[in-house]
């Protein structure tokens, strides 16, 4: 079965948390002063063993299995609650990488396996949770906000405005109103949640980022060369449509209803900066954002589930089972010219013959 790209990037992850594991514990046994005399490459063996088999084993846990179907239960927890148990599995992981290294070291340099005193456990055990705690807060900060976000805000990148192309998706729950009345505050909360929560891996997949969450909407972007590649932009937005299909029967059971999306696109040059003070965002200004909004809007004048616009369509190369059709011009707010839009369906399992059609 094919890797996700999500999933690719977390085994990338996970390898260079091993890998700089292994050095930060060559690092500790060196400040200990043991990388000298006789001993100082079973030391030195040692060190780099223990930092790769903690380092692979917390972030495998961190990155692999928490965000897989069988972390799900684990992710929805409190914070209090997720953070006590990621603690512990943490605890169980750091102590079997520590004796599990000494076992293999002792074989390697055939020697007995010398035991742990309670002084260096501690000291050692205490060392792994610095390092990994401290690893663990930098992703936590970068799930936060966002890695380009991140670096852009560290480099200054968006300190003065940013001229770019980019593609916006706005993407909201049908009948959200509905559901609300029907739910109760809380139980909408969770259902929206859970339905972003489900769209994640899939946004991420096909190179978008959420760029925010307002009440049941999200936005997604791409820089423009990368969403027109392999029209991913269009293919993220029928994948996240698919995703919602498959789920709908859990969402069926656990909340009564099944959740759709509807959702707007649109492309093209936007000026991105920083905005406020203490709390810090970029933000996109422009035409391309306000269109991309409007067409969203224009989804429920229209009753449509997707509209594109013909501006960006036309820089899309459909792949073959992709038709879209020209639902007219509309008049967008904010727009002195109308904006002519497409909707856009698949063909599953196309024949292999078929081309893509643009329908006017």
């Amino acid at each position: 079965m094919a890797l996700t790209r999500a999933t690719r990037e977390r085994l990338r992850l996970t390898l260079i948390s091993a890998l700089v594991g292994s050095g930060t514990g060559i690092g500790y046994v060196a400040a200990r002063g043991l990388l000298q005399g006789d001993g100082a490459w079973r030391a030195f063996a040692q060190g780099g063993l223990n930092g790769l088999l903690i380092a692979g084993g917390l972030f495998g846990f961190v990155l692999l299995v928490v965000p897989s179907p069988v972390g799900g239960w684990l992710r929805r927890q409190s914070f209090l609650v997720g953070l006590v148990i990621r603690a512990l599995v943490s605890g169980v992981i750091i102590v079997a990488g520590l004796f599990a290294g000494r076992a293999v070291i002792a074989g390697l340099f055939g020697q007995p396996v010398v035991p742990y005193d309670a002084t260096t456990l501690l000291r050692d055990v205490g060392y792994s949770f610095a390092v990994f705690f401290s690893f663990q807060f930098a992703l936590q900060v970068v799930t936060l906000v966002g890695a380009r976000v991140l670096v852009n805000f560290m480099v200054g990148r968006y300190h003065r405005a940013v001229h770019e192309e980019r593609i916006f998706l706005f993407a909201d729950l049908v009948d959200s109103t509905a559901i609300a009345r029907r739910l109760g505050d809380d139980g909408a909360h969770a259902l929206i949640s859970r339905v972003f929560f489900d769209l994640d891996d899939v946004i991420a997949d096909y190179g978008g980022e959420v760029h925010r969450y307002i009440g049941d909407e999200v936005v997604v972007t791409w820089p423009l060369a990368v969403g027109l590649r392999d029209v991913r932009c269009l293919r993220c937005w029928l994948a996240m449509q698919q995703q919602l299909e498959a789920r709908g029967p859990w969402y069926d059971k656990t909340f009564g209803v099944r959740p759709q999306l509807r959702g707007g696109m649109h492309g093209g040059p936007v000026a991105a900066g920083e905005c406020g003070d203490r709390k810090r965002e970029i933000v996109y200004f422009g035409d391309t954002v306000n269109a991309a909004a409007r067409i969203a809007g224009a989804c429920r004048q229209l009753g449509q589930p997707f509209l594109i616009s013909r501006e960006l369509l036309e820089r899309c190369e459909l792949t073959a089972g992709m038709t879209a059709v020209s639902v007219g011009r509309t008049a967008l707010r904010g727009r002195a010219e109308e904006t002519e839009l497409f909707s856009l369906s698949m063909q599953f399992e196309p024949p292999s013959n078929a081309a893509p059609v643009l329908s006017a």
